[in-house]
Parts: structure tokens; C-alpha cells; sequence
């Protein structure tokens, strides 16, 4: 029985790594750059369009950023993130997501957690990643909240707490996150972190 439970534990930090990495991982993003890449070929009958477009877009969002809007702030993270109408640089990106969190937008709370989870733009730095989880999960952020229980399953920026994990997960997997749906099942199949 114990060995069983061993193996399950395994599978489960083993998926949950790989879970963990994504949407700020670079070795990820290639792939997904690729995918957007022929997005964009798609969408425009040559980059020269496409890259007209960013550029415009970003021009805009430079001009909204200055009124303190916030949903512009993020979008040009996200630019610069992506390398959409501007040179790829992680550095701007987070200092673009970071105005946009100080001003409630979740999704850049989020973004900005996992930068500092992966160590993206800014030095790694857990303890400031479950902040900006934390930020957003509590805003109701399904991934931050997935996020939020892999940091205390794991212990990463937090002392490990496999209840607090568990509530995490609970409140990701009640919006239909996939990550959380999977990661509370293990959790219960386990017994790891709820009643026995």
C-alpha cells in the first residue's frame, strides 16, 4: 500500500513540475512562438502587415499607459513579452506588468507571479511570486490559484502546507481549471492534505 502511494505521490510532483513551467517557461515559449508565428502568417498575408499592426498597437498602449490605464500597461507586457511590434525584452515586460498589478489587474498579477517563479525578466524570487499569486487568486484567477497551491504543496516561497494546497486547488478546480480538476484528485486519491 505504501508503495503505491509513493508512486502516486511521484507521478503527481512529476506532472505538477511540468504543470508548474508553463506560460513563463522560455523552452515552452519557443514552441508557443512558433504556434503564434503561423497565427500571425495566417491572419496577415505578410509579416510586414502584421508587424505594421503590433506597432500601432503598441504605439497605442504607450499613449494609454500615461492616463494610468491599466489594461494597456499589461497589454504592452504582453508585447513586449512576445516580441508583438517591439524587440523581445522580458526586462520591460515585467516592468509593464508590474503597473498594471499595482493597479488590481489581475491578469498581470498573475503573469507577474509566474515571472518571478521562473526567474523571467526579473531574478527568481518565490516569496514575491506567491504575493502576486496570491493578488490574483484572491481575485478569483483559476491559474493563479493553481499556482498558489502548487507554492504550498511544494514549499516554494511558503512553508509547505499540503491543507492550504488543497484549498487552492479547490477553489482552481471549481472554475473548471484542468490543472486544479487533476491536482485535487491526486490530492484526494493520495489522501495527501485532506480528511482521511
Amino acid at each position: 500500500m505504501e508503495t503505491d502511494i509513493s508512486q502516486i505521490r511521484f507521478r503527481f510532483i512529476h506532472r505538477l513540475c511540468q504543470l508548474v513551467q508553463r506560460p513563463c517557461d522560455d523552452s515552452v515559449d519557443k514552441q508557443h512562438d512558433e504556434e503564434r508565428q503561423q497565427e500571425k502568417d495566417d491572419r496577415f498575408e505578410n509579416n510586414d502587415k502584421a508587424d505594421d499592426a503590433y506597432k500601432r498597437a503598441v504605439r497605442w498602449y504607450a499613449k494609454a499607459v500615461f492616463s494610468d490605464d491599466a489594461c494597456s500597461a499589461y497589454n504592452l507586457g504582453v508585447c513586449y513579452y512576445n516580441g508583438d511590434g517591439v524587440r523581445k525584452d522580458c526586462i520591460k515586460a515585467v516592468y509593464w506588468y508590474l503597473k498594471a498589478a499595482e493597479q488590481d489587474y489581475v491578469n498581470a498579477q498573475y503573469l507577474l507571479g509566474c515571472c518571478y517563479a521562473q526567474g523571467t525578466g526579473v531574478f527568481p524570487d518565490y516569496a514575491k511570486a506567491v504575493c502576486w499569486y496570491t493578488k490574483a487568486a484572491e481575485q478569483g484567477h483559476s491559474g493563479a490559484q493553481f499556482k498558489l497551491g502548487c507554492c504550498y504543496y511544494f514549499g516554494d516561497g511558503v512553508s509547505r502546507d499540503f491543507e492550504k494546497a488543497v484549498y487552492w486547488y479547490t477553489k482552481a478546480a471549481e472554475q473548471n481549471n484542468i490543472n486544479g480538476v487533476y491536482s485535487l484528485g491526486v490530492c484526494y486519491s493520495a489522501g495527501i492534505g485532506v480528511p482521511q
